[in-house]
C-alpha cells in the first residue's frame, strides 16, 4: 500500500526496523489501510443512532417526494395501454416511462 506521501509505509518500516511496534498501532494500520482501501466509511451499523439518522433520512425524501406532488402535475406520455410492464416483486415498465411534470 503505497499513499502519496509514503507516510504509512513509511511509519510501519521505521518502527519495524526499530522492533517497537505493538499490537494496538498495527490493528490501527490495518483499519486505517481497509479504509483507504474502501473509500468510505460504511454506513452499516446497528443502534439508535444509525435507526435514527436512517428514520431522518426515509422522512426527509417523504417530505420532498409530498412537496413536489403537491406542486407539480405528473402526467405520464404514454396511456396505461400502451406500457409493457414485469411483474415482479414491483410492477415496473419494461421499457421505462417518461413522464413531465406540469405547474398545477
Amino acid at each position: 500500500m503505497v499513499d502519496e506521501a509514503g507516510g504509512i509505509d513509511n511509519l510501519v518500516e521505521s518502527e519495524t526496523i526499530s522492533g517497537r511496534i505493538g499490537k494496538r498501532r498495527m490493528a490501527f494500520l490495518d483499519f486505517m489501510l481497509d479504509l483507504h482501501a474502501k473509500g468510505q466509511l460504511p454506513m452499516e451499523g446497528e443502534g439508535r443512532i444509525t435507526l435514527a439518522g436512517q428514520r431522518f433520512a426515509l422522512m426527509e425524501e417523504k417530505c420532498i417526494l409530498a412537496l413536489l406532488m403537491r406542486n407539480l402535475k405528473v402526467k405520464s406520455k404514454l396511456r396505461t395501454d400502451q406500457m409493457r410492464v414485469s411483474a415482479e416483486l414491483v410492477i415496473r415498465p419494461l421499457f421505462g416511462n417518461n413522464i413531465r411534470f406540469e405547474p398545477r
